[in-house]
């Protein structure tokens, strides 16, 4: 779980941290899923905050592959 948590909030820094990454990835999902989701922190904290974290890279696992 642990590793989890740290992929998850690997995943949010590399986003987070450029405007640009987080346009690209943004463009590919409406593209793609019609839609654009921002990625969640996911925080230990809560659990509900990680399965919405895993829950939004399942659904746009392409989008982000392709941002990549």
């Amino acid at each position: 779980m642990q590793d989890n948590h740290r992929y998850i909030h690997t995943l949010y820094k590399f986003f987070a941290d450029s405007q640009v990454r987080y346009d690209k990835l943004r463009e590919l999902q409406t593209l793609l899923h019609g839609v654009a989701k921002r990625v969640p922190k996911g925080t230990s904290v809560r659990w509900l905050s990680v399965e919405s974290a895993d829950q939004m890279i399942f659904e746009h696992f392409d989008a982000i592959i392709m941002t990549l």
